[in-house]
């Protein structure tokens, strides 16, 4: 072949190569994106078509749910798959979602997220996040976390200043979004769950049974259907406490105060000191007939008639009387002008009780203050979020209940443990304490 034929040929088919490359790539281009970050995190990567280029797991966790058999499908597809491996992940039914998009609507991928867990009985809490700063950057690489949980914390702390970031980027989204709404947070490897601090203690097989399915809520043994609760920008105490200025609720306590005395004994009803002074001898006496009962060595002998100057049987003759000597009761004790007598039986003094002011006063429990003769403590504790439910439906703690609408137990996993939540066939046993505010 004539080889200035054959160099034009060869350019064209490095030309066709480079054209099929070009197409190629350009199809595969990344046009757009998702990232959602469950815990698990992803980043679904979109053509312009919103067709899967590929998943890429941004965390440990969201690596065994990749699916690479998604390429080449619709993003709906790659969220319900998503979707549908996450739902152990949620809380009581409840699933904290946060969302970043580029060129594709994120209220469409919020709305098909949102349909997928309803699907699966599963309220979703879903944040998107608009833009992500240098500040988010910077925070995720020094953490390792996902660049939209680096956003979601500097949103948190712009509102709560106080709380450790340290906290935030241990805390799981659930955790994060209670402690968003409430304020509150945990230490020392606690998580923040409702209104308590959780740590993981032990692990027990769940018992098989009868028990309430999906998102309801049992009460006395009834399952009732909940209602999404609001919560408000607005406080509120327990009717015992008032709510102050500072969103905190404030309650006075009181309690008796207690007396020093140098000598006898405080008495709590009007505070005083009751003092014992002796005024005199007892007088020693029988009871029952002092007058003719025969008084000897403290014990008291009834007297028997004599019958010719003598007694019968083994009686003998005391005061002019015959006398029993297995026969008495044990002898009493008074004071002749309305004194009184010591507890102490060895005691044989009459006294007088006189009163005084103690020297000073003191409150038993620690924490009070002695004010105005009352011992007195100031109580703070935190106020809780207003929760608004929907019409229809009854507040039960912060929970909102249809009181109506009632379930049918099904057979599954219980797990009856105090502070414990069950994942699969398995109780998770927690250590339980107070947040901090």
């Amino acid at each position: 072949m004539n080889k200035k034929i054959l160099i034009p040929i060869i350019s064209l088919g490095v030309l066709l190569v480079i054209v099929i490359t070009t197409i190629i790539l350009l199809n595969n281009r990344v046009k757009s994106y998702i990232i959602i970050d469950i815990n698990p995190a992803f980043r679904i990567n979109l053509d312009k078509n919103n067709k899967v280029i590929n998943i890429k797991a941004l965390d440990k966790d969201a690596k065994g749910i990749i699916k690479p058999k998604l390429k080449g499908k619709s993003y709906k597809e790659a969220l319900k798959v998503i979707g549908e491996s996450t739902g152990d992940y949620s809380r009581d039914n409840n699933i904290t979602i946060l969302i970043h998009t580029n060129n594709i609507s994120s209220k469409k991928v919020e709305n098909e997220i949102s349909k997928i867990y309803v699907e699966l009985d599963i309220h979703s809490e879903i944040i998107i996040i608009d833009k992500i700063t240098i500040e988010d950057k910077l925070i995720a690489r020094k953490y390792k976390i996902t660049e939209l949980k680096s956003h979601y914390i500097n949103s948190i702390k712009e509102e709560h200043k106080d709380i450790p970031i340290e906290y935030l980027v241990e805390s799981p989204l659930y955790s994060l979004k209670d402690t968003e709404q409430k304020g509150l947070y945990c230490e020392d490897g606690y998580f923040l769950d409702g209104d308590r601090c959780l740590k993981e203690k032990e692990r027990k097989e769940a018992k098989y049974g009868l028990t309430c399915a999906g998102n309801s809520f049992e009460e006395d043994g009834v399952c009732y259907e909940q209602a999404q609760a609001t919560f408000l920008e607005e406080y509120e105490c327990e009717e015992h406490r008032t709510l102050g200025s500072d969103n905190k609720c404030h309650n006075t306590i009181k309690q008796d105060v207690m007396g020093k005395c140098e000598q006898g004994e405080y008495d709590r009803n009007d505070k005083k000191c009751r003092v014992k002074e002796k005024v005199g001898e007892a007088t020693e006496i029988c009871r029952i007939t002092r007058e003719t009962d025969i008084l000897m060595d403290h014990k008291c002998y009834g007297p028997k008639p004599t019958i010719n100057g003598g007694c019968l049987g083994n009686d003998v003759i005391i005061n002019g009387g015959c006398v029993d000597l297995s026969r008495y009761y044990e002898s009493d004790w008074e004071c002749s002008n309305g004194e009184f007598l010591p507890q102490n039986s060895d005691d044989h003094n009459c006294y007088e009780e006189v009163i005084v002011e103690p020297t000073s006063f003191y409150c038993e429990e620690e924490g009070f203050e002695v004010k105005n003769g009352e011992c007195i403590k100031e109580e703070t504790v935190r106020a809780t979020k207003k929760v608004s439910c929907p019409e229809g439906s009854d507040k039960v703690d912060n929970r909102c209940i249809y009181k109506n609408k009632t379930t049918p137990k099904v057979e599954g996993y219980i797990c009856d443990y105090p502070n414990s939540r069950i994942e699969d066939n398995i109780c998770i046993i927690y250590d339980e304490k107070e947040p901090k505010e």
